[in-house]
């Protein structure tokens, strides 16, 4: 009676642990560039980066955070033509009781291509951007890239290692 009781337990908990492979609310039809080709809305970014001081370059900060005030779209489109706008607040902390607020913007019109089925290419007169794809379906994108954003109060280009995610109404 204890072994088939013990029997019994053990198939219970092995049948519960198994995961459904269904648990995924997002789908994946049709290639790549057909699930590019969209409007995809940003909804989250998370950055790292150093910015340096302006009135002393040789000390700067480290951040890295969770953009806030997030906004922005990605737009591909079936000729090869893009455009994007994104902007997202970094909070900074300075040792004060309220962190400084540094707004990031960046916006292109170019080009963009695929190489693969992990990055993607936008060339938007600037830069040429590679965005590494790290999620791929059709209502949602997660993606990765270095982008170079202009830093006002340093005057100069601050290199932001940013992951994105993006979403699509489709």
């Amino acid at each position: 009676m204890k072994k088939s009781l013990l029997l019994f337990i053990f198939v219970g908990l092995v049948i519960s642990s198994c995961r459904d492979d269904n648990d995924n609310p997002y789908t994946r039809t049709g290639d790549l560039q057909s699930r590019l080709t969209n409007d995809w809305e940003l909804t989250h970014v998370e950055y790292e980066a150093y910015i340096p001081n302006p009135l002393n370059p040789s000390q700067g900060a480290n951040i890295s955070g969770e953009g806030e005030d997030t906004y922005g779209t990605f737009n591909y489109y079936q000729d090869a033509s893009a455009d994007y706008f994104m902007g997202f607040t970094a909070r900074i902390d300075i040792g004060t009781s309220e962190p400084l607020r540094l707004p990031f913007y960046r916006e292109g019109i170019g080009s963009w291509w695929l190489v693969g089925n992990d990055s993607i290419y936008l060339e938007d007169g600037i830069d040429t951007l590679k965005w590494e794809i790290l999620e791929d379906y059709d209502q949602r994108q997660r993606w990765q890239t270095v982008m170079p954003i202009f830093d006002t109060a340093s005057g100069t280009f601050v290199p932001v290692d940013m992951l994105v995610i993006l979403r699509s109404d489709l």
